[in-house]
């Protein structure tokens, strides 16, 4: 699942690769106009969190280079989502540039050609992403640099959101997401009419297992009676 944040010039820019179609396993959100960054990152990520590709169009953010660069790189030490950058023109000799890269981006669209531009997208959003600029290595979201052995068995954490869009199911997954990382066995059951695990397991390509959705081989989602 893709998310896309544009400007408004730039607002058609990925109709080509097709992912708007009702079946595409890829589907794109778009969103429209101007941004902050940093704003977005704390007020609006956590609602679209279980998105795997976050592309940014460089021109619909009003911060400055060194702001943006560092709200990806604040961006990239809470969420797993890849990002893509949209930014014609930009050469590697830009300050920004390195940045991206130092901040852990590797996905930059700079060309100014249409035909290389959506050439540079299909690359970005490709399984293995673009693979022409190296990035820095992000050693804090790699996981499993702390591993714990637990003993207990059939613990239950409840998570309940006293309304909806308050990041209950953020933090429920986030929190199953942590434990399966440093060693726990984890299911994460929910009992939500919005149907988002469904969405989740599709978007992460998830495998079918015992009525839920396997990820990875620690943890496992299904739809029951604990979140609310």
């Amino acid at each position: 699942m893709i998310l896309y944040l544009s400007s408004t010039q730039h607002t058609n820019l990925l109709d080509f690769t097709g992912f708007y179609e009702p079946d595409s396993e890829m589907p794109i959100k778009k969103m429209v106009g101007n941004f902050v960054l940093k704003q977005f990152v704390v007020y609006d990520m956590r609602s679209f969190a279980h998105f795997t590709d976050v592309v940014l169009d460089r021109p619909a953010f009003g911060d400055t280079d060194e702001e943006f660069a560092q709200a990806i790189e604040e961006f990239l030490t809470m969420y797993s989502a890849r990002v893509t950058v949209i930014c014609e023109g930009l050469t590697r000799a830009d300050p920004l540039f390195q940045s991206l890269l130092d901040s852990g981006v590797g996905n930059i669209v700079c060309d100014t050609e249409i035909g290389e531009i959506q050439q540079e997208i299909r690359e970005c959003l490709s399984g293995q992403g673009m693979t022409r600029y190296a990035a820095k290595e992000r050693l804090s979201r790699a996981g499993g640099q702390e591993h714990y052995r637990f003993d207990c068995k059939n613990v239950v954490v409840a998570v309940a959101g006293a309304q909806s869009r308050i990041g209950t199911t953020t933090a429920a997954i986030g929190l199953s997401t942590w434990l399966a990382r440093v060693g726990a066995s984890v299911c994460y059951v929910e009992n939500h009419a919005g149907g988002h695990l469904a969405a989740l397991a599709r978007g992460y390509e998830m495998e079918v297992e015992a009525g839920g959705w396997q990820f990875g081989w620690r943890c496992c989602y299904r739809e029951g009676c604990w979140e609310r």
